[in-house]
């Protein structure tokens, strides 16, 4: 049987490890939508370089669209998207990486119908370093943003997680990087990928 959709929201987050934004506080019931576009659409963004190279070129080429379960989001024709977290529809997913193919840069988004864990992105003590973290809440909704560094240096990445005031819906970005000159080059595009998430519901 098929399912009516309904777009729920068009978001573009913010990197608070290099440029900070105030964020307007969230309403609930019938102003959730609008005020959700109002906050994301005048949120800063990870703060861009020159780019070159593979970066240049995906920047310039065709984007893809990756259909999830419950969401859809644009990635660069150069990455290859890997489903990661099976959602309750049959060959559908709640969560894919998508990597490019050079310079050991990958994306993520974790985009349920409801909240639900992320296990395959949580921090590994044993490997990994906590560099830092931060949480804001405006009027119920939460951001949170990790930073976390690989043991042996040879990446680091960016978590960055909301839940709406009710704390039924959540969903989560992440941005893998193997210097900070391919954090540079790649977050025009990393800003891109997440302003094109569009969640659906029944």
């Amino acid at each position: 049987m098929l399912r009516s959709r309904i777009p729920l929201r068009s978001i573009q987050a913010t990197d608070d490890f290099l440029q900070h934004s105030g964020i307007q506080p969230l309403k609930t019931g019938a102003l959730f939508l609008l005020t959700l576009f109002f906050i994301f659409g005048c949120a800063a963004t990870i703060e861009p370089a020159v780019e070159s190279g593979s970066s240049q070129r995906m920047a310039e080429g065709e984007w893809r669209r990756y259909q999830g379960a419950w969401f859809n989001i644009d990635y660069p024709d150069g990455f290859i998207a890997k489903p990661s977290l099976a959602a309750e529809q049959e060959g559908s997913f709640d969560s894919v990486f998508f990597s490019a193919r050079e310079d050991g840069v990958s994306f993520y988004v974790l985009s349920p119908q409801w909240r639900r864990a992320a296990p395959e992105i949580v921090f590994k003590p044993a490997q990994e370093i906590l560099l830092d973290f931060t949480e804001q809440t405006d009027e119920g909704l939460i951001k949170r943003s990790t930073l976390i560094r690989a043991r042996d240096g040879s990446y680091e990445r960016l978590i960055e997680s909301f839940v709406s005031p009710d704390q039924t819906v959540g969903w989560t970005f992440q941005f893998i990087y193997s210097s900070q000159r391919m954090k540079a080059q790649y977050a025009p595009l990393y800003n891109r990928f997440k302003a094109s998430l569009e969640q659906f519901a029944d």
